[in-house]
This record gives C-alpha cells, structure tokens and sequence, in this order.
C-alpha cells in the first residue's frame, strides 16, 4: 500500500496548533491512538485530545 504524507516538524507549531487527532480505523487503533499520545507528549504538546474514530474497522 502507498500512504501519501507530506513531513512536518511539529516542534516549530504554537502548542495550540493541534486540537484534536483522531486515529482512524484499523486493526489496532488503540496503539496507534497511544503511540500518537506519546509523541505528542515527547513535544510537549499535553493538551491534544487524542481519540478513536467511532467508524468500525473492517478488514477485508
């Protein structure tokens, strides 16, 4: 599979850039949620609420 993305530094973002990310469904998306926690943290960027999407994850 190809994932686009484009790279950011987020160190170079105002602490209240990021409101809210939501991890979208897959087969773990509760790691994925805690591993996206953890880096925010690791840019003390603390207040980011950080939560599951709520569409179900269906493999095929």
């Amino acid at each position: 599979h190809l994932i686009p993305y484009i790279t950011l530094s987020i160190l170079s973002f105002s602490k209240d850039a990021i409101g809210e990310v939501i991890v979208g469904p897959n087969a773990s998306s509760h790691n994925c949620a805690s591993s996206v926690t953890m880096l925010l943290k690791s840019a003390d960027f603390n207040d980011v609420n950080v939560r599951t999407s709520k569409i179900p994850f269906k493999s095929w």
